[in-house]
């Protein structure tokens, strides 16, 4: 169970810190970002690690995060889904099909624009 939170915890943490961090005097709703948990069986904790993982995007950058179980064994299908329903905001790649299909596909979109404006922690400069 550990191992999965911190799995979790660390993607999220990945994801969200290039973002946010501007103040803002407008009073705005939270986002939601749903993001895709590829896995073998359902975690009966699940809905703690969301509110774990979701309270620290709040505090950070102002978004609620929804995690969404895939099994493994359904995540092709799943993709397939995608953009007919258009659901899932951070999805797992390279696992069950390969990144470039997914982008002729028009499942992935480029972030080194995004990474240049905002990801400088991530990139290290």
């Amino acid at each position: 169970m550990k191992k999965v939170v911190l799995l979790i915890t660390a993607a999220a943490l990945i994801l969200l810190s290039g973002c946010g961090g501007r103040e803002s005097s407008v009073t705005v709703q939270p986002c939601e970002i749903s993001m895709e948990i590829l896995t073998l069986y359902h975690n009966p904790d699940i809905e703690q690690v969301q509110e774990a993982v979701s309270n620290y995007a709040m505090e950070k950058i102002g978004c609620r995060v929804r995690l969404e179980e895939v099994l493994l064994n359904q995540h092709r299908a799943v993709l397939s889904r995608m953009n007919e329903e258009n659901n899932i905001d951070i999805i797992v790649s390279g696992v069950t099909v390969i990144p470039e299909e997914l982008k002729k596909q028009g499942l992935l979109m480029g972030i080194g624009e995004l990474l240049e404006e905002y990801g400088q922690g991530i990139l290290g400069k």
